[in-house]
């Protein structure tokens, strides 16, 4: 999950700057978002409801499809500051082990797991989704949250996953997907959000579920949400613009309105959707 994620996959750490840079300016992004980094789920609320709601209700949205119960081992993808997953775990009972590549990430979530009184049964640890530490057959589900679309490389880190899922063990994710072609007049608005938010991997959801399917493990269902998620980039511009003075010297003046300028534009890029993805691997 990506309770706080700006984590991408392999060495070379997370954004242009690395790790040190992007723990440098966490805090103040952080405070800006109001401690929220990943899209929230606004079906049924109030235009003006706090975006931390948004977010809590799709966290909530995953733990409902994960259906993990006690007893249960899930592994959390791009754990960020560990939020998603703690609440995984209260939720459920199960045990959550969260990987990121990012340190300072880790030892934030391995904090606040141990402040919850957690800590025997939530951990976070260092972890490269496209090479994961842990035995095959290792969990009985894996949840990622706002992650693949940052992975250069998509069916490894699936086949990854399949690989540490128990037979009979579930997927489930969300992600960005392609809807439509994107007409060639949109093609720099599509280039600019994925270089702001990090998005390696976009395809559409034949494409997709076929990647699911060469790894090991058949698509359950899917659901586009779209319209229930993209009031996030309006309140992320108008809570980006309310902060500039705090963020531009840790940003930079023009990457923070370059940042501001693509999230008010994304709205025009109808093209790229939203999706919740399930999945079960064979037993």
């Amino acid at each position: 999950m990506a309770g706080g994620e700006r984590t991408g996959d392999g060495d070379e750490g997370v954004g242009e700057g690395g790790d040190e840079d992007w723990a440098g300016s966490y805090t103040e992004v952080s405070r800006a978002l109001e401690s929220t980094l990943h899209h929230g789920y606004w079906k049924d609320l109030p235009p003006n409801a706090p975006i931390t709601e948004a977010a809590d209700r799709m966290t909530d949205l995953l733990i409902g499809r994960i259906d993990a119960r006690p007893g249960e081992r899930v592994l959390d993808l791009g754990c960020g500051i560990g939020a998603p997953g703690i609440r995984l775990a209260k939720a459920s009972g199960a045990a959550v082990v969260g990987v990121s590549i990012t340190e300072s990430e880790i030892e934030l979530a391995n904090a606040a797991a141990a402040a919850e009184d957690l800590a025997d049964r939530v951990s976070f640890r260092y972890g490269n989704v496209m090479a994961l530490p842990f035995p095959d057959d290792s969990f009985d589900a894996v949840c990622s949250m706002e992650f693949l679309y940052q992975i250069p490389d998509r069916p490894l880190a699936l086949r990854e996953i399949s690989r540490v899922l128990k037979p009979g063990g579930r997927f489930e994710g969300s992600d960005f997907y392609l809807r439509a072609p994107v007409p060639h007049e949109k093609e720099p608005i599509l280039a600019d959000l994925r270089r702001i938010a990090m998005v390696e991997t976009l395809t559409d959801l034949d494409a997709y579920l076929a990647e699911l399917r060469a790894a090991g493990i058949e698509p359950a269902g899917t659901e586009d949400i779209s319209p229930h998620v993209w009031p996030t980039r309006a309140r992320y511009a108008r809570l980006l613009r309310a902060s500039r003075d705090a963020l531009a010297p840790v940003m930079g003046e023009k990457e923070l309105d370059e940042v501001i300028a693509v999230t008010e534009q994304a709205d025009d890029l109808q093209e790229m959707g939203f999706l919740l993805i399930s999945g079960r691997k064979p037993r």
